[in-house]
């Protein structure tokens, strides 16, 4: 009688769940739709709401003036995947080591921009999404 062993596909299991947070390089979370609704109204600016595949943390989310590329805000986990979506625009997000040193507030009719990008295994950023919106 053969005996089967559980022990390959638990450690495959393992592993698939170790590397699934590792980034492009292995082939996981390689892109993202990004969406942006309207959230919070801090009185000063509006405080959109953004999202993307929630099975994909991120380390960096940009916001910036489009076509001038002017950075009004942005997070960022430096050298790991830690924004997990959503994340409401000026509230520090959970897993944000750092965010911008300044904070400009979203202009009504201004159309920007948000990009969000993944850290690699080998800790190279890239691109994961990018949405436009006016708020």
């Amino acid at each position: 009688m053969k005996r089967r062993s559980f022990v390959p596909l638990f450690a495959v299991l393992v592993l698939g769940a170790a590397c699934a947070d590792q980034g492009p390089s292995l082939g996981v979370c390689v892109s993202s739709a990004v969406t942006v609704t309207p959230g919070a109204n801090f009185g000063w600016t509006p405080a959109p709401d953004f999202s993307w595949d929630a099975s994909c943390r991120i380390a960096s989310l940009e916001v910036a003036v489009r076509g001038s590329g002017a950075i009004v805000w942005n997070a960022f986990s430096p050298n790991q995947n830690l924004i997990d979506s959503p994340v409401r625009y000026a509230v520090t997000p959970a897993g944000a080591a750092l965010t911008a040193n300044r904070l400009a507030g979203l202009v009504p009719g201004t159309t920007y921009q948000v990009t969000i990008r993944r850290i690699d295994a080998a800790g190279t950023l890239h691109l994961l999404g990018t949405a436009t919106f006016t708020p």
